[in-house]
């Protein structure tokens, strides 16, 4: 428009038309002035560290373990040296970095002080990442809880929060919570939490980030949904067991009970970029498991599925699996370890096992096959289990060390498709 009809109507009326050789020009090179200061402007003059760390402070202990995202954003192509501290740094491969295709090579300088990054080359709004790993002296969290039985299991007590103070925290044990807000540093809070017997029958199983953001959406909230993609990375809600992977756990926490809570004011291990200007941008989770009592010894008490743990040893054949169940290929099967140690019980009297049709492939009335591990023969032995709620009895031969039992699931010629496994254990 300026170059064009405005430019032109102004030199008419000036009687000047032949300016148009200069005032094109000048235009031209103003617009093109602008532009680019405006695209620098936007991009900012410094870098930027982002960090997104865990800390984990085991119960009663000052010091935690931090592992520790980094993203070196930098608004203009440019090398950076880089100092990290009293801390372990490694690189990322390609394939889990998001955004790009390769990564450029990290030159780690390693000293008794620290590990030094050299010539870490950014390119114009690019990220490099890596990894940093170390601990960090933190103020312990004190609790006095126990495991008392009303009629099912309850967790009471208090907690008193350390020298930090946590935004949104909450106590989780198993998957039950309870929510306590803004907590400030050395503030105590009174902690009541009842057990849920099982989620297995609701056909649902949360997962621990759902657990943790609470309910309500974090898609339309930023500091929300960067907290959920955060614990979605150490968590792992969605991460399934193939054949012919290892066998494991997806990333969880065990058994017990945990106060957890947010701070985005510093992040636990220093990273700094040597002789540039440079922001941070942080966030953290801590995680600090508490110590518990049980309850008293001779009660008899039902351990729900939500603290018994499962974890796949075995895997022969197609198997899939995920948090809530799992599907399994004709002559296949698969083999899990459940465990309880949050109690210690001195008499098992009975496992409740709950299997629940998911119904995808049409599995119907045909269940799996379903065996228990005897330790005294050394063998599997069938039992007899249908869909829903089985009460096994007589269980002394099949429980290990007090604390767990193996079960294989096994199909015949049939694709059998569960949509939930849990186990409850009765005893004192």
């Amino acid at each position: 428009l300026l170059i064009g009809p405005v430019n032109y109507i102004v030199l008419r009326k000036l009687d000047r038309r032949e300016l148009a050789w200069l005032t094109i020009p000048i235009l031209i090179v103003g617009f093109s002035g602008c532009a680019y200061v405006t695209g620098f402007q936007l991009r900012g003059h410094s870098a930027i560290v982002h960090r997104l760390a865990m800390v984990y402070v085991p119960d009663e202990a000052s010091m935690g373990r931090s592992y520790q995202l980094v993203g070196l954003f930098s608004p203009r192509r440019t090398n950076y040296d880089v100092w990290v501290p009293g801390a372990r740094v490694r690189g990322i491969p390609a394939e889990y970095y998001y955004g790009s295709s390769s990564q450029s090579a990290l030159y780690l300088r390693e000293e008794a002080e620290g590990v030094g990054i050299g010539a870490v080359r950014v390119d114009v709004g690019g990220v490099e990442p890596f990894m940093v790993e170390g601990y960090r002296e933190i103020s312990p969290v004190e609790a006095d809880l126990q495991l008392v039985e009303r009629g099912g299991l309850w967790l009471e007590g208090t907690v008193r929060n350390g020298g930090m103070a946590l935004k949104d925290a909450l106590v989780i044990v198993g998957y039950n919570e309870q929510r306590l807000g803004d907590l400030e540093p050395n503030e105590e809070v009174n902690i009541r939490v009842p057990f849920h017997a099982t989620y297995a029958s609701g056909g649902y199983v949360p997962n621990l980030p759902d657990l943790i953001i609470g309910t309500g959406s974090h898609w339309d909230d930023p500091t929300l949904h960067r907290r959920y993609m955060l614990l979605q990375s150490l968590f792992a809600p969605y991460a399934h067991t193939y054949s012919g992977a290892s066998p494991g756990t997806t990333s969880v926490l065990e058994a017990g009970a945990y106060l957890i809570g947010w701070d985005e004011e510093d992040a636990p291990l220093s990273v700094e970029v040597a002789g540039r200007s440079y922001s941070t941008e942080d966030m953290t989770l801590y995680v600090y498991a508490l110590p518990l009592e049980t309850v008293a010894s001779g009660t008899e008490i039902t351990i729900p599925s939500t603290l018994v743990t499962r974890e796949v040893v075995e895997v022969s054949g197609q198997v899939e699996t995920w948090p809530e169940g799992f599907y399994i290929a004709p002559e296949s099967s698969i083999t899990f370890r459940f465990a309880w140690s949050v109690v210690d019980l001195q008499q098992v009297d009975a496992l409740v096992v709950e299997v629940r049709d998911g119904g995808y492939y049409g599995s119907g009335a045909v269940t799996p096959h379903v065996s228990l591990w005897n330790q005294e023969t050394g063998e599997w032995d069938r039992l007899d289990i249908a869909w829903g709620v089985n009460r096994i009895a007589g269980v002394d031969a099949y429980v290990i060390s007090s604390s767990s039992v193996l079960i294989r699931m096994e199909t015949g010629d049939r694709v059998v498709e569960m949509g939930s496994l849990s186990v409850s254990v009765e005893g004192k």
